[in-house]
């Protein structure tokens, strides 16, 4: 026997010697050394099996098959999970561990009882967050139900049909507490979509665990890649925001006792080093930056790896040899998978290939996923039921797939991508499953709709439905529903052919009228769609002063309707000087008072019923409030460390200071009550920034207090406010930021006045009183405000007239910086008659003043001379409350608080709403003076601006939004020009008066410092005219004469050549490409006119006169401008505009006729450097863009009104993406170009403002889309 096995190897295999020795056979006879390759065993099985046939002995079929003897000769070499011998394993491969395994679950005790702590605890759903395969079915199972041993627990998957999975949940009077748990919660978005069942399910859920009789407690296992769609759903989004217990991987030492425990609770032992090299092969199935650690997905791959290698253990351990045998982390699965595959026969293998891929959900933008298929469906699909039902034993003996009654699912997800074979079946043909899967469920559509016509298929879809199902088998239900399809789709194509005979007669009869009446429907549509559009920009020009954020939606609908559309891009860019406001429901009563934690993370409002709430403004657009409302509250502060204080009072009680711990801000937990004070009446509170010092006033008392120790608190001084026998309830109360002052406002009911009193509160114990009141005559003041660096202090309120509106009340600003003698620097006047808040931003240039006729944004940046950067913040009315009664709302705001890095602004009313005001990006802090457009480097990275007290500073504008003030210089005059080299390093100021150039070191624009001086040998009375785009090259100009100057040296500049004739008016400018452009007047007084000239400077030491390009009559207001290809040259005159081809520089060619361009006098400012696209602003400020692609037929595209009045002077930066804009007042607008980027901030701000209703209430002639 051995030598014929041999000749037959030797056959196969050439001169390689086989190794099927006679001993070797006796060895495999009696089951021992069984060979690792069935290639050696198959000559010696063929040899057998030639044997017996030749001996006419009778051979069953099974030993005749080779494949058979592979599987004998598997089972082994390998092992088969469903064989046990002394002991169950403990370790449960690629399944979840189960309830009853919870005695062998290790490595989970600090979830275990951190995720049962807080399912104890919570009011609302709780969700177990993690990767799939980080075992949150096995923590809940095994882990936290045992722990909740005395509840009623109920298990579910969420499944197609949702809602009907969900048991019994109605409220009980008594009995153990209920836990209802949702395993597999992906399945909600995965398996089910029908979008009303999953509402349903959510609805029911939410109910059941909000409840307030016998609540139940659900839990939720969520895979963490289905986060986002979560955040769709508002109960998923507040469970995940305030109850979710993310699961990672285990520690090192968890994984250990993963590992070890298992076995130990069963009396097994491991081998030593077995444990770390589970481990070592564990961590490098991923990678981990650097760190020690495995892919939460692996954790599967332990648990079915440990018991393989407890299928090959040697007595009662666990060895490595074992481990090896079981193919290690990585490989154990696909081997078993491979094992289970080549035992099965052809016909099995394809029952098997079509079962499997029944039980993935192909993911289009996600990870695949498994499914739960039905058993019967699957075995249909097969074809051959009898090798269907061997492939599905098999492969659940194998442990790849889990059978329960008519169910059949994948194990784990893991088997997806451990197992190759699986994955290119799935890659192979992506495309076609997501058309299978999406017909299987149009089919369940059509089946729950009863069996409509009008859903089937048809067409091309029909045919590619056809084709794939053709390719890979479908289930039943969608075979009826493609055949149905078929079938319909046959009649209405025989339908179809039968009619278009008839049809062709009576088409060519109807042709010609049928061409009419399309014209006629077209241009009926056309009219009805401009009618709508129309109507959609008036209804939003109707809301533009009430509710700038409905307006920009509106905007937004207009743009979709017309994409591109030039009047409906105006207006997205004109949003940018807008305030935006997103509304979020607040008090049921009016608003007092609102404040920051000083950190920003937490809002605090207070209402008139004395109700204080709390809210998470990690996201300060919306708000969420944290826990329950905190009653009976009149007053409140934030300090240091979390600390919340109020004084509060109920029922007619004495007023009590309360000292909160909110470092968990959903339960406050109070620390120490401040002893009752001297008088009674109502208090009001503040905090120094630092948090250790707390003021307190009363009736006729001031307190300070140390709360260094907040469970401590100690008296530091207690001083009265006013004389014996006056009384009046304690006003406002401020403390400046850096704890130097404290500003007190007190009231004397007999005199009907008010006094701010200002405390030196430097020594907390010592407090002194400076001045004995600032000076506020005739005024009744309710509110205060001291700048970041407190040397300003704001005050508000009305007077005894303004508070029947009958007076207009200023907000006053004093210069503190000696307390002993206060000065008044300027009174600010607005619309208001009563002045409710102030709030100083944090740059320390802005002030918000709120009052009864809403709110106002100003630039203080020369607090002596403040003027306005936004006119009121205004919103659609409202309901408003009043105690019982309720009306819409006249008031303004009454409260007003400004995020820490004053991007935002809340305001809050009588509405009880919180109004989160979203500044405008294209208003910046800047402050320009005498008409002086801004100053840009090449780069468009940054900006220089002057202020009429000579004040320059300097902004960074590379991050989108508002510039960034990043340094300041303040020149010796007030009358100053800047400038900016185009690598941005350099300032260069010109001194108007004198004629003095400055030159600058901005590199750290933080601290300029200057370079040197340089004053022309004889005064430049008429300045400078033009300095070259490289800065290289600068004109002067006095009286009738020009100089040009060489700048390598900007510290010393050069004279280059001689003075140049110059008319009496007009100046040199340097141009592109060493050109430069002379314009100048001549002929006499009546009968001037403008002459402009090119010429060469490639030497400016010998400039040479091209040619004369323009001579027109001299209008009141005359510019001109040129191209950077020299091609084209703009003139203007007054409100016309007129384009030249100047390519042939002798003979200039006028491109067009004079266009009217504005109404008033216009100023080109700027050329795009492909010179498709002009800039201009008109006197009254309005910007408008040209599109000069065609140079004849000039196109305007944009036009941008200013909202205040405006100077006239506009700069386009030099990466052509902003415009600045100077008004008369010295606000600097910073205006973006790209409308993609105000769309951006549209949806970002007001994303979430339309209703269905509100919808209809405004633009009912359209179906309901928001356009965000």
């Amino acid at each position: 026997m051995a030598a014929t096995a041999e000749v037959r190897m030797r056959a196969a295999q050439g001169s390689r010697p086989s190794g099927a020795s006679a001993q070797r056979i006796s060895d495999w006879k009696a089951g021992r050394n069984v060979p690792a390759r069935f290639e050696s065993l198959l000559p010696v099985v063929l040899t057998l099996v030639e044997s017996a046939r030749k001996a006419g002995n009778p051979l069953p079929r099974a030993l005749a098959e080779p494949k058979e003897w592979q599987r004998v000769w598997r089972a082994a070499t390998t092992w088969s999970p469903d064989e046990d011998d002394e002991a169950a394993c403990p370790y449960p491969g690629l399944s979840a561990y189960r309830r009853e395994d919870h005695a062998l679950f290790f490595g989970r005790v600090t979830a275990t009882g951190e995720l049962s702590a807080l399912v104890r605890e919570a009011t609302g759903p709780v969700v177990v967050l993690g990767a799939s395969g980080v075992g949150k079915s096995s923590l809940l199972a095994a882990g936290v139900l045992p722990a909740l041993s005395d509840w009623e627990i109920t298990t579910l998957t969420p499944g197609a049909r949702p809602h009907t999975a969900l048991p019994d949940l109605a409220a009980r009077r008594d009995g153990p507490h209920r836990l209802l748990v949702v395993d597999q919660f992906e399945e909600l978005f995965t398996t089910c979509d029908d979008e009303a069942s999953r509402e349903e399910f959510l609805a029911a859920l939410h109910e059941c665990a909000t409840r307030t009789a016998d609540p139940l407690t659900v839990v939720i296992a969520l895979r963490a890649d289905f986060y986002t769609r979560c955040l769709n759903y508002p109960v998923l989004r507040d469970a995940l925001e305030h109850r979710s217990y993310p699961l990672g991987p285990m520690r090192m030492d968890e994984l250990a006792q993963a590992i070890s425990g298992p076995a130990s609770a069963v009396g097994l032992e491991l081998e030593p080093g077995l444990e770390e090299l589970v481990i070592t092969e564990l961590c490098a199935t991923g990678d981990h930056h650097g760190r020690r650690g495995y892919d939460p997905g692996a954790l599967p791959l332990l648990a079915h790896v440990m018991a393989a290698t407890w299928q090959h253990r040697e007595g009662r351990r666990l060895t490595v040899i074992g481990y090896r045998k079981a193919g290690g982390v990585v490989g154990s699965v696909a081997d078993t998978a491979e094992n289970a595959w080549n035992e099965l026969t052809l016909g099995q293998q394809a029952a098997a290939k079509t079962i499997l891929l029944g039980l993935v959900a192909v993911g289009q933008d996600t990870r695949d996923t498994r499914r739960p298929g039905n058993r019967a469906d699957l075995i249909r699909r097969a074809g051959d039921s009898e090798s269907a039902e061997t492939a599905l034993e098999l492969l659940s003996r194998t442990r790849l797939i889990t059978l329960d009654a008519d169910s059949v699912t994948l194990t784990h997800e893991i088997v997806l991508t451990a197992w190759p074979r699986l994955r290119s079946w799935i890659d192979e043909d992506r495309v076609g499953y997501l058309v299978r899967q999406r017909l299987e469920t149009d089919a369940s559509e059509w089946l729950g709709q009863e069996r409509d016509p009008s859903l089937l298929y048809r067409g091309t879809r029909l045919r590619t439905a056809l084709d794939t199902a053709d390719a890979a088998p479908a289930g039943t239900l969608a075979h009826e529903f493609l055949t149905a399809a078929d079938t319909a789709d046959r009649k209405s194509r025989r339908r179809s052919r039968r009619t278009k005979l008839n049809s062709a007669f009576l088409g060519i009869g109807l042709l010609i009228m049928g061409a009419g009446v399309y014209n006629q429907t077209r241009l009926a549509d056309q009219r009805a769609d401009d009618k709508t559009f129309a109507s959609v920009l008036a209804e939003a020009d109707r809301v533009q002063q009430t509710d700038p954020s409905l307006t920009a939606q509106m905007n937004l609908v207009a743009w979709r309707m017309r994409p591109g559309d030039n009047e409906v891009r105006s207006r997205l860019l004109q949003s940018q000087t807008e305030a935006l406001v997103t509304v979020t429901p607040g008090h049921p009563q009016v608003l007092v008072k609102l404040g920051y934690q000083p950190d920003g993370k937490i809002l605090a409002s207070l209402a008139s019923d004395h109700g204080l709430r709390l809210w998470n403004s990690t996201d300060p657009r919306h708000p969420q409030q944290l826990g329950r409302q905190l009653d009976g509250v009149d007053d409140f502060a934030f300090a240091a460390g979390q600390l919340l204080v109020t004084d509060s009072s109920a029922d007619g009680s004495p007023r009590a200071v309360t000292l909160w711990d909110i470092s968990t801000p959903a339960t406050p937990r109070p620390l120490a009550t401040i002893p009752e004070l001297p008088d009674t009446g109502n208090l009001r509170i503040a905090t120094t920034s630092d948090g250790h010092t707390l003021a307190i006033s009363t009736r006729t008392h001031l307190a300070l207090w140390n709360v260094s120790d907040p469970r401590a608190p100690v008296l530091s001084a207690l001083r009265p406010l006013r004389a014996a026998g006056t009384s009046g309830d304690p006003g406002d109360i401020r403390f400046s930021p850096n704890g130097r002052l404290l500003a007190v406002v007190s009231t004397d009911d007999s005199t009907k006045t008010t006094a701010v009193q200002l405390w030196d509160v430097r020594n907390p114990a010592a407090p002194t009183q400076p001045t004995p009141a600032v000076d506020t005559p005739a005024d009744l003041t309710f509110t205060t405000a001291f700048s970041p660096d407190g040397t300003l202090l704001a005050t508000g309120g009305g007077s005894p007239q303004s508070i029947w509106g009958t007076e207009n009340p200023g907000v006053r600003l004093w210069d503190v910086r000696d307390a002993s003698h206060p000065r008044q620097l300027t009174s600010v006047r607005t619309d208001n008659t009563i002045v409710h808040a102030l709030e100083f931003a944090p740059d320390a240039a802005t002030l918000v003043i709120s009052g009864n006729r809403g709110s106002t944004v100003w630039n203080v940046t020369d607090p002596a001379d403040p003027h306005p950067l936004l006119d009121k913040l205004t919103t659609r009315s409202a309901l408003c409350h009043f105690g019982p009664m309720t009306s819409q709302c006249i008031a303004g705001p009454n409260a007003l608080a400004i995020t820490p890095d004053g991007r935002e602004l809340v305001t809050g009313g009588f509405s009880g709403d919180l109004q989160v005001w979203s500044l405008p990006s294209a208003v910046t802090a800047a402050y320009a003076g005498r008409g002086v457009p801004p100053a840009f480097a090449a780069g468009g990275t940054r900006m220089a601006t002057t202020a009429r007290s000579g004040l320059i500073e300097l902004w960074d504008l590379r991050n989108p939004g508002p510039p960034k003030r990043i340094g300041e210089y303040r020149a010796e005059s007030d009358n100053v020009v800047p400038g900016l080299t185009p690598e941005g390093n350099t300032l260069i100021i010109f001194d108007v008066p004198t004629g003095r150039v400055r030159t600058l070191d901005i590199s750290d624009p933080a601290h300029p410092h200057p370079v040197g001086d340089w004053t022309p040998p004889a005064p430049e009375s008429r300045g400078i005219k033009s300095i070259s785009e490289n800065h290289r090259l600068m004109a002067t100009a006095r009286d009738d004469t020009f100089q040009l100057w060489d700048l390598s040296d900007p510290v010393r500049p050069q004279p280059v050549g001689t003075r140049l004739p110059l008319g009496e008016q007009g100046g040199p400018l340097l141009g592109p490409d060493n050109t430069l452009l002379m314009a100048r007047m001549d002929g006499k007084a009546d009968e001037r006119q403008l002459v402009v000239e090119l010429w060469d400077i490639k030497d400016p030491a010998r400039p040479q006169r091209i040619s004369e390009l323009f001579r027109e009559p001299a209008a009141l207001f005359q510019i001109v401008a040129l191209s950077d290809d020299k091609r084209t040259m703009v003139t203007t005159d007054n409100e016309r505009v007129q384009l030249w081809d100047i390519s042939s520089p002798t003979k200039p060619v006028p491109l067009s006729e004079w266009l009217t361009a504005h109404t008033v006098p216009i100023v080109p400012f700027g050329l795009t450097t492909d010179n498709h696209t002009l800039f201009d602003v008109g006197v009254d400020g309005t910007l408008q863009r040209w599109d000069i692609s065609d140079r004849a037929h000039p196109a305007r595209t944009t036009v941008l009104n200013q909202s205040m009045n405006f100077s006239g002077d506009a700069a386009l930066s030099p990466d052509q993406h902003h415009i600045a804009s100077v008004s008369s007042e010295g606000t600097v607008h910073l205006w973006d170009l790209d409308e993609h980027h105000a769309i951006d901030r549209i949806c970002a701000l007001t994303g979430t403002l339309w209703t269905e209703a509100l919808w209809h209430a405004y633009l009912p002639q359209l179906p309901y889309h928001p356009p965000c």
